[in-house]
């Protein structure tokens, strides 16, 4: 059977008045609903043409968000129709928007040291640990998203070590 995606103003508002849209994925006539992260005013709603009206003072870049997801969506329905036949609105909805960005660092590092622990490499294993113990010590958290690690961070991070090793040395 066919799935579709399509742009929609969901009907319940939050607590200021205003709609969430969404991409409401449908298969087998059950939908489910992947929000954009953004809210409008009814009366800025297009219903006709499935767009944000011109009223709203970021239209255009809300349009074309839209238009880019919407597109994304498609591709993947395609995509998941191409590989798996069939599949559930909600099974297309986890194939499309579950990347491994809801993953955090520490999850993935925890994932890596259990892999050395079962393989034996348990040098490998000790000075992983070392390491990863360190960044959470540094970062004083582990909820560590792979967008927070950019070259500042590093730079940081091996500056702070610098410290560490010197201050350790000289005492």
């Amino acid at each position: 059977m066919s799935s579709n995606a399509k742009i929609v103003l969901r009907k319940k508002p939050n607590t200021k008045g205003q709609y969430p849209l969404a991409i409401r994925i449908t298969k087998n006539r059950r939908s489910t609903y992947q929000y954009v992260g953004h809210y409008i005013d009814i009366e800025e709603w297009d219903e006709k043409n499935l767009r944000v009206k011109k009223s709203n003072p970021n239209a255009d870049s809300l349009n074309k968000l839209l238009s880019q997801q919407l597109s994304d969506a498609n591709k993947a329905l395609i995509d998941l129709q191409y590989e798996y036949k069939d599949a559930s609105a909600n099974q297309i909805k986890k194939e499309i928007y579950s990347s491994g960005n809801s993953s955090t660092f520490f999850e993935l590092a925890q994932e890596h040291l259990d892999e050395l622990e079962v393989s034996e490499k348990l040098n490998r294993l000790s000075t992983d640990s070392a390491l990863i113990s360190y960044i959470v010590k540094y970062h004083k958290s582990k909820q560590l998203s792979f967008q927070e690690i950019d070259e500042r961070f590093l730079k940081k991070l091996m500056i702070t070590s610098k410290l560490s090793t010197t201050l350790q040395r000289l005492q």
